[in-house]
């Protein structure tokens, strides 16, 4: 059968389910269904272009799934992405704050932000809890970004950056390790008018070149992604700057503030979603 998507199938613990969607995402997952089996089971189907990567999640998801049978297997090829349209709603990141895109109007009110993500395969649509309180922490900190110089780690969809730029923000940099969110982030650049002050980079945090500090810095990534990319970070922020750190679970959190306390940040507060953490620090002697 000619096929270049494949999918893989099992059952996991429903606790796991979050941290795998977020591992999915940056292996570039292009869909996945859920259903509830019971309180403690979900079954899953999540889907792929690439062969290998999907093999290597079978693998993964055979140590998790409580020795039930795990399957991949060649698909005929599908637009996965219309089929998501069926049963994508608008994401409420905040007050006032809407996620969704250009074809999903959601339920505006005056004095209502609308930011335009069109869901591909990058991760970012507002319907995480992560990008919900990365979001919500920056917006709580609006009058500090008006003016200010934004970095955000791991872009995704470029959300956080766009959520930034109609703060006020006077330039946004979303950093992108993943080339096949490229197409995508320029298509929502230019759905939501942020290209003056808004630009992306595909590569690594090394990629950023000259003096430029921010006074502002977002990484929304897991901790395994995100944990080694401190030391950086620090390099980069501004001396009375902030680290906003999301995608950490609740269970991570006291590691993660000491690996952030090594790498020169100080704790400044922090936020929960479910079983998700979200930090914000500031540099040590600033």
């Amino acid at each position: 059968m000619n096929s270049n998507s494949f999918r893989v199938r099992g059952v996991i613990p429903a606790g796991e389910f979050e941290l795998a969607v977020a591992r999915w995402y940056a292996y570039g997952m292009a869909g996945c269904e859920e259903s509830a089996i019971d309180k403690e089971t979900t079954a899953v189907a999540v889907y792929f272009s690439d062969g290998k990567i999907a093999r290597r999640v079978a693998g993964e998801l055979r140590h998790i799934a409580a020795g039930r049978e795990v399957v991949c297997e060649p698909v005929v090829n599908e637009d996965w992405n219309a089929r998501w349209r069926e049963t994508m709603q608008p994401a409420r990141l905040a007050d006032h704050w809407w996620v969704s895109p250009v074809w999903l109007e959601p339920p505006l009110k005056p004095g209502d932000h609308w930011i335009k993500i069109e869901p591909k395969m990058a991760f970012g649509t507002g319907h995480h809890e992560t990008t919900r309180l990365a979001a919500r922490e920056i917006i709580g900190r609006g009058t500090r970004l008006e003016g200010n110089a934004v970095l955000d780690v791991g872009t995704g969809s470029g959300v956080l950056c766009f959520t930034a730029a109609m703060l006020g923000a006077r330039l946004c940099i979303g950093v992108e390790i993943d080339a096949d969110c490229r197409e995508n982030l320029a298509e929502n650049l230019r759905e939501n008018g942020c290209d003056t002050r808004c630009s992306f980079v595909i590569g690594s945090l090394d990629a950023l070149c000259g003096r430029q500090r921010f006074g502002v810095v977002i990484m929304n990534m897991i901790h395994t992604e995100s944990a080694p990319l401190l030391g950086r970070c620090r390099e980069l922020i501004a001396a009375d700057g902030v680290l906003v750190w999301s995608g950490i679970l609740c269970d991570e959190f006291e590691r993660a503030v000491q690996t952030a306390e090594e790498a020169g940040f100080i704790p400044d507060g922090q936020t929960r979603e479910n079983e998700w953490w979200c930090g914000r620090f500031r540099p040590a002697g600033g």
